[in-house]
């Protein structure tokens, strides 16, 4: 069984990469209106971009076609038996970077309250079975690329616009680890990187992270 730490990090990474994703295609597939119609209302076509997000994630059926996918995939640490009721209770909480559109974009989360207190209380209750040595990639990598992905797909999927919301998927596509732009995301991943790190050099406790 993966530790409390591990599986606090592995929730919360899950989470918001995958909020994060459907704000970058927000972001995308504005620049592409923007591109193929500079003469259109931008406040109409901002509003519309906001209320197909925030109605992408608050969407219950939404986010169970998100730990579907984590399910399938054998994510770690939970494989097959992720705590979806709890972790969309978490996702009320969370607040998502404001839209830059056309500013310098922040890319950053913040939390309302109780959101830390109920991660812990999660990271506490749920049991996983896993472990991490069975993935290629490294773990958190993997969450963090599949739960990015999934966010950005199932967001193109709800929208009205699906033709412009594909073609944003298509130019985020061919960027390298776009999710490395919120800082807290590439913080989580670096901090987990550097701890293993020096847990293999005999510099941390064992009982710091799991075998």
């Amino acid at each position: 069984m993966a530790s409390v730490r591990r599986q606090k990090e592995a929730i919360r990474s899950a989470l918001l990469s995958y909020v994060a994703g459907s704000h970058y295609l927000t972001e995308e597939v504005e620049k592409l209106r923007t591109d193929l119609d500079p003469a259109s209302n931008t406040t109409k076509r901002q509003t519309f971009l906001d209320e197909t997000y925030q109605m992408a994630l608050g969407s219950k059926q939404m986010f169970d076609l998100f730990i579907d996918m984590l399910e399938e995939e054998e994510m770690y640490p939970f494989g097959v038996n992720w705590p979806r009721e709890e972790m969309f209770e978490l996702l009320s909480k969370l607040i998502a970077p404001e839209f830059s559109f056309g500013n310098d974009p922040e890319y950053y989360f913040r939390y309302k309250k109780g959101f830390k207190d109920l991660l812990l209380d999660v990271s506490h209750t749920a049991e996983s079975h896993m472990k991490a040595s069975h993935m290629l990639d490294h773990w958190l990598v993997s969450l963090i690329n599949t739960s990015f992905y999934a966010g950005i797909a199932l967001t193109a999927k709800m929208s009205e616009q699906p033709k412009l919301y594909y073609a944003g998927v298509e130019e985020i596509e061919m960027e390298n680890e776009p999710w490395s732009k919120y800082p807290q995301i590439a913080h989580f991943l670096d901090k987990q990187l550097r701890r293993e790190t020096k847990r293999k050099t005999g510099l941390v406790d064992m009982m710091d992270l799991d075998s």
